[in-house]
């Protein structure tokens, strides 16, 4: 209940942050900002519910963008917005319904990223 009312600033900071972070290359800092915006959606639960938009479609471009340039640093910027959409999405439970395009656009994603994934290592476990 302490963040809730500056949870819509909290997050504004976050994905400035990010945003920055990106623009400069600064992996620590774009892992930082990744880090932060999970937890504001783990604390708000079921209340981040209503910055999902303002969030997600920066989150879903970063990802598919993120894809087509693999090497070890991307990978585990790939592997930190999967967890922050993960994040997210759990904190959406309430009304999985009206998220359910997304949800299902993302298990497609997160597949292809596991089917390169096991075609560049074929140690990656399916």
């Amino acid at each position: 209940d302490l963040v809730k009312p500056f949870s819509k600033d909290i997050l504004t900071s976050y994905i400035v942050s990010l945003d920055f972070a990106l623009k400069l290359n600064i992996s620590n800092m774009r892992e930082k900002s990744l880090s932060g915006i999970s937890l504001v959606a783990t604390v708000l639960d079921t209340d981040f519910e209503p910055f999902y938009y303002d969030i997600i479609p920066q989150l879903k471009d970063l990802l598919v963008n993120a894809i087509g340039k693999r090497n070890s640093d991307n990978m585990q910027y790939i592997s930190e917005l999967i967890s922050t959409i993960s994040f997210i999405c759990s904190s959406c439970n309430k009304n999985p319904d009206k998220y359910m395009n997304d949800f299902n656009e993302f298990c497609t994603i997160f597949g292809n990223i596991l089917t390169i994934a096991k075609e560049e290592d074929p140690e990656v476990i399916s």
